[in-house]
């Protein structure tokens, strides 16, 4: 498995580091956050368009079940449970709709 975390320049003190969040390297997000003063640094956020989205087959074919249930006005919670997955991925799937209906 990857490093959940990205190599990255911190917004702060310029330093190379681990980015931990809102442009900023572990010991200055510490740093910032004991001292509340992290609303200095805006939060960094994905780019519009570039959420989770279903790549192979398989994940295809959900997305293509979820709406097919989702359509016939089934709960999220029962949607989930026809289709063997936890609640986290049905947001993901709908979310995925969504973004994809806005487009």
């Amino acid at each position: 498995m990857g490093n959940r975390f990205k190599s990255i320049r911190c917004a702060c003190c310029d330093k190379p580091g681990w980015h931990v969040g809102r442009g900023l390297i572990e010991s200055c997000y510490a740093r910032h956050r004991s001292a509340k003063t992290l609303d200095q640094f805006p939060r960094t956020l994905r780019p519009t368009g570039s959420g989770w989205s279903p790549h192979g087959p398989h994940g295809k074919r959900m997305l293509a079940r979820y709406i097919e249930l989702d359509q016939l006005g089934f709960s999220p919670r029962r949607i989930a449970f026809e289709m063997g997955v936890g609640p986290r991925q049905i947001a993901r799937y709908k979310a995925t709709l969504k973004e994809m209906t806005r487009g």
